[in-house]
């Protein structure tokens, strides 16, 4: 089955960043971009179908947190530098000789939720599924995703990774679509996402598309174990 990006994106609070060692896939437009390719012709929310196994806690940090620290007023905590052996206290991380607070990441769907129909159409000021991620500030954060209605298989980066996240430490991402009868379309089922910033992990989140107008898909449960 034909498998492409998805969608129109709306890329908010976006600088340049750097400093990162994570791969090297291109990085997300910082002005509104439009591809609108969710219609009827099965194009997909994530690039592959690949079946995946999905864990729905974070793994292992690649960077060394650290412990707490005794003086927390002139170091080890988020804003302040890091204390000898780079170590930061629980919540934070040392980057760059200063400790900074755990990346986050918050998941939306039209439904209300983390669910998105794609039976109805959604166009700004309404949105399919909007994702807002939670981190140092021009960090590069890559976001990843299995298709856990599918089986199993390894982890893989969505196509706007990675996003840069601005001078805030906010980036949101916003996708909308146009409506799909098609019951077979490839962005139906359910999905695990996560992010990674400086080498670590967000808390990992289930997100599912499923479609009003089908119906063997026809809820946010029902469409927890397709597969098409």
């Amino acid at each position: 089955m034909r498998v492409v990006a998805l969608l129109s994106i709306l890329a908010v609070s976006c600088v340049a960043g750097g400093g990162d060692t994570a791969p090297d896939p291109k990085d997300a437009a910082s002005s509104d971009t439009t591809d609108d390719t969710t219609g009827n012709d099965g194009s997909s929310i994530f690039p592959v179908e690949d079946a995946a196994a999905f864990d729905d806690a974070s793994t292992s940090d690649a960077v060394d947190t650290g412990s707490a620290v005794a003086d927390a007023t002139t170091c080890g905590v988020a804003g302040k530098p890091c204390c000898a052996g780079d170590a930061c206290g629980t919540g934070s991380y040392c980057f760059a000789a200063l400790c900074w607070n755990r990346p986050t990441a918050t998941e939306e769907g039209s439904d209300p939720g983390r669910c998105s129909d794609l039976g109805k159409t959604h166009v700004s000021p309404a949105f399919f599924a909007r994702y807002t991620v939670r981190g140092r500030p021009s960090a590069k954060a890559y976001r990843y995703y299995v298709k856990v209605s599918c089986g199993s298989a390894p982890p893989s980066l969505t196509p706007e990774s990675p996003l840069t996240i601005g001078a805030d430490g906010t980036y949101t991402f916003t996708m909308e679509n146009t409506a799909t009868t098609d019951c077979a379309n490839a962005n139906l089922g359910r999905y695990g996402v996560w992010f990674v910033v400086d080498g670590i992990e967000t808390a990992h989140q289930l997100v599912t598309a499923f479609n009003s107008t089908c119906t063997s898909v026809a809820t946010c449960a029902a469409a927890a174990t397709a597969c098409p």
